[in-house]
């Protein structure tokens, strides 16, 4: 019985792990998102490199 506790415990934990896992990405690409849509805004005549460089810039900041 205690193996059967500890398999279904197991299976909880990493139900649980994946889940926060899933929630932190879906955070981060939301944070990117804003971050991205509020640069735009505030450069509305930014070049494409302009544009591409601050991106890149805030995707690495959300960890995107």
């Amino acid at each position: 019985m205690s193996t059967r506790q500890t398999s279904a415990s197991q299976a909880q934990f990493s139900y649980m792990r994946a889940h926060a896992r899933t929630l932190s990405t879906c955070a981060d690409y939301a944070r990117y998102d804003a971050q991205k849509a509020a640069w735009i805004a505030q450069h509305p005549d930014a070049t494409p490199a302009e544009y591409q460089t601050a991106v890149r810039a805030i995707a690495k900041n959300c960890g995107v």
